[in-house]
């Protein structure tokens, strides 16, 4: 239908109008935040809408952008985290723990999207394109013999407890304060999202297994 090409054409064309447009303002105002709160949540929202309207033939700009816009986000807030903090020539033991708790969650979202593989994050298991495989491997289940619990949605969890440990670095916070709520309330949405199912069609019949969480 003319409406479902119009859409089509609008999704393939939101990442490069985000960087136009955002980046457009940013240099005529002179003002990088207009860039960095632009630009920063659009994976979030493309999570989102893939989950609700399941669109297959979409999946592959789907993934590409997603991955795009998560890796631009995420260098932008490394860099505006280390430019707010005096961590060279002031360097404190809260500060290294910040860091190291912030490396400890993105490396437990890392090795969750490992243990699901890269179909399975992007919901390949809703749209039909993977099959149902429950997932034991950590952080889903335990290891250790049980001495390292699994983690209920670890993807989202463990990157959320990152962000909230880069935000306790009191001059990050005074400098963005804004910057991290965003992305742990969109990040919290998206999990709500698919911890009540919520899609455009009919809810499928839950397997007995848990489904892992995705969408990192």
């Amino acid at each position: 239908s003319i409406g479902q090409s119009m859409g089509e054409m609008v999704v393939s064309l939101h990442l490069p109008l985000v960087y136009l447009v955002f980046g457009s303002l940013a240099l005529y105002w002179q003002s990088f935040a207009i860039f960095l709160y632009g630009t920063s949540f659009q994976h979030y929202l493309r999570y989102m809408h893939q989950y609700y309207v399941r669109d297959v033939a979409m999946h592959g700009t789907f993934k590409r952008d997603v991955l795009i816009f998560k890796t631009i986000a995420l260098a932008q807030l490394a860099y505006v985290f280390l430019q707010s903090v005096e961590w060279l020539t002031k360097p404190s033991l809260g500060l290294l723990a910040a860091i190291v708790m912030a490396a400890m969650g993105y490396l437990t979202s890392a090795l969750a999207t490992v243990a699901l593989g890269v179909d399975r994050t992007y919901f390949g298991i809703e749209l039909g394109l993977c099959k149902f495989e429950y997932t034991s491997a950590w952080p889903y289940g335990s290891a250790l013999g049980g001495f390292l619990p699994g983690i209920p949605h670890p993807m989202i969890i463990g990157q959320v407890f990152a962000l909230l440990s880069l935000y306790a670095v009191g001059s990050f916070r005074k400098q963005y304060p804004l910057l991290v709520p965003i992305h742990v309330s969109l990040y919290l949405l998206h999990m709500l999202q698919e911890i009540f199912d919520f899609h455009a069609g009919k809810p499928k019949a839950k397997p007995k297994a848990v489904k892992p969480s995705h969408a990192s």
